[in-house]
């Protein structure tokens, strides 16, 4: 844990850094605005800033110690030319925090962050993905190898960034001279999102982000060891309706780095995880607006943004899979005739294993929308059957709730409810796991029940609010705490490292392919499909696809499909 805790410290650095330059860039643009963010917001913004210009490096070259090392000699160099930490705000006290249990939310953190990852995407092509950016620049059709690994989650390339060889014995199936690499990004974000609260906590619409980070540590606090793309990609959506409504629709102010802040975010969302799209429909307004106002600096930085933020992610897009975004059967989507583009059917099975497979294997009439309800709900945790019964009555709820608060407007208001209600809507017919819309969801929820529990709250006097707020805030911590440490020992020095899989070899073509063989069960009629690689030698696969062959000789000119249908 001692490792994890000072490197964190580390990235925040960098991050911050990294952030505080972004900002100086745009504040070119907008040199009437005020620049000055606080301190988790900024490094929050570096995190994104960071893994946008990785996304175009990556194009070109292995996201390696060498490119970690230019980028740190860069950012050392502008911190001391422009000297950043001057900026740093003095709002970080409070007599009012309760430290005890925010010591013990962070240890919670940390220990869930060390422990052994328990998704199981992680082995399977979370972790394999990141070695292939580690040790490659984007390999033309790798999604061949591996379905999964043509989903590009820009969110991998910060996590090979910081990945970090933990000391110790080598993994006999581990890449030569390697052992198990350090991803432990997830747990110093969400922390993050919890400094942000603290420290922006006497402005307005505080409690909103408050519940939202409570939220995503009640869904994500028993994944934060893996690397998924899920809890990065949901965070970022958050801060894009949390920004509109702070602001209130940037209608009563000029459009400028807040409104921009607003797009970038909800962009880089995107490229971290496409079932976040929806959120760009609250940019896609203050788009609008620039034009009814004509505020054409705003659009033309805008329009530059979007270009910028995204055109890495649509190469690695075409490049990995050979299709605009993925995984889609849309004839949108199929626009590029290349040797390397995954099959129809490859597709298939992962637009199953992404919807029909997150509705617990219901095997009803597919031509009913709704028949697959009745045992989604049955089948799913006590925590996802909750959340789905507080989504039925958010209309009942939003009826007897106050229209508005914290100097927001109804037109705000709705914006962003609609908003977070298409994101639900989404998410629950395509892929209704609860981790893959969780800002659409406690968005929603907290837009709906917050008016409703401040007309109740209010009937009682200060103080027994008070005690029961700090209760149930005692209780929830201290219970997240000793599930963490019943799940499985913690090492006070390094996390745990991943599991050395069982592996068999095949030849392809003059290359050595390793097949993983710690699952047996069968899905699409393939054994072994959901078997997990980790830190396995390059190329690893679950399974060897059928008609799989390389491009060229080395592995880096990528693979494709013979005969493929």
């Amino acid at each position: 844990m001692l490792f994890t805790l000072v490197y964190w410290l580390y990235i925040t650095l960098i991050c911050y850094l990294a952030g505080q330059a972004l900002l100086t860039l745009v504040a070119r643009f907008f040199s009437d605005q005020h620049t000055d963010q606080s301190w988790p917001l900024t490094c929050l913004l570096g995190a994104a800033a960071l893994t946008t210009s990785l996304g175009y490096a990556y194009l070109w070259t292995p996201i390696n110690g060498v490119v970690h090392a230019v980028v740190v000699v860069l950012l050392v160099g502008y911190a001391g030319w422009k000297r950043p930490f001057s900026y740093l705000p003095d709002n970080t006290g409070s007599r009012q925090l309760w430290p005890v249990l925010l010591a013990l939310l962070s240890l919670t953190i940390l220990i869930r962050s060390t422990q052994l990852p328990r998704l199981n995407d992680t082995g399977g092509y979370h972790a394999p993905m990141i070695e292939w950016i580690r040790h490659y620049a984007v390999v033309p059709g790798l999604a061949n190898l591996n379905y999964r690994f043509g989903f590009n989650n820009s969110w991998f390339l910060l996590n090979a960034f910081f990945a970090w060889p933990l000391p110790g014995a080598p993994l006999p199936n581990g890449l030569p001279g390697f052992v198990s690499p350090w991803h432990g990004l997830n747990g110093w974000l969400l922390l993050l999102g919890f400094a942000l609260a603290i420290v922006e906590r006497k402005k307005p619409l505080a409690w909103l982000w408050g519940g939202f980070m409570v939220g995503l540590l009640l869904i994500f606090h028993w994944t934060l060891a893996s690397p998924t793309p899920d809890l990065p990609a949901q965070l970022y959506a958050g801060l894009v309706v949390f920004s509109w409504l702070r602001h209130d629709g940037f209608r009563a102010k000029p459009l400028g780095i807040e409104a921009w802040l607003c797009l970038f975010f909800g962009l880089v969302a995107m490229t971290t995880k496409l079932s976040t799209v929806t959120v760009l429909a609250l940019p896609a307004l203050l788009l609008l607006s620039a034009l009814r106002r004509r505020s054409w600096r705003y659009l033309a930085v805008a329009v530059l943004t979007i270009g910028l933020a995204t055109g890495y992610w649509w190469a690695g897009n075409i490049i990995l899979s050979g299709y605009l975004f993925y995984p889609s059967l849309s004839p949108l989507a199929d626009l590029f005739s290349v040797d390397w583009k995954v099959p129809r059917y490859l597709i298939e099975q992962g637009l199953f294993n992404l919807t029909d497979g997150t509705k617990a294997g219901y095997a009803g009439p597919t031509w009913h929308v709704w028949a697959w309800v009745p045992h989604w709900f049955a089948t799913r945790p006590l925590l996802e059957q909750a959340t789905a019964l507080l989504l039925a009555g958010v209309p009942v709820a939003v009826l007897f709730g106050q229209k508005s608060n914290d100097n927001t407007s109804q037109y705000t208001l709705r914006w962003a409810i609609a908003t977070a209600t298409l994101g639900v809507l989404f998410w629950f017919l395509l892929a209704p796991d609860l981790r893959f819309g969780a800002a659409s969801v406690l968005l929603l929820l907290l837009l709906s029940y917050a008016p409703l529990a401040r007309r109740l709250a209010a009937l009682f006097p200060e103080k027994p609010r008070q005690r029961v707020l700090q209760f149930t805030a005692s209780l929830l911590i201290i219970s997240l705490l000793f599930a963490a440490l019943k799940r499985e020992p913690s090492s006070w020095l390094l996390p745990t490292p991943y599991p050395n899989p069982p592996l068999t070899t095949v030849k392809l073509g003059s290359q050595t392919l390793y097949i993983a063989t710690d699952r047996t069960d069968e899905a699409h009629g393939i054994r072994g499909y959901w078997s997990n690689c980790y830190a396995a030698p390059l190329p690893c696969a679950p399974y060897v696809p059928p008609g799989l062959r390389l491009r060229g000789k080395e592995l880096g000119e990528g693979f494709r499909m013979y005969n493929a249908q």
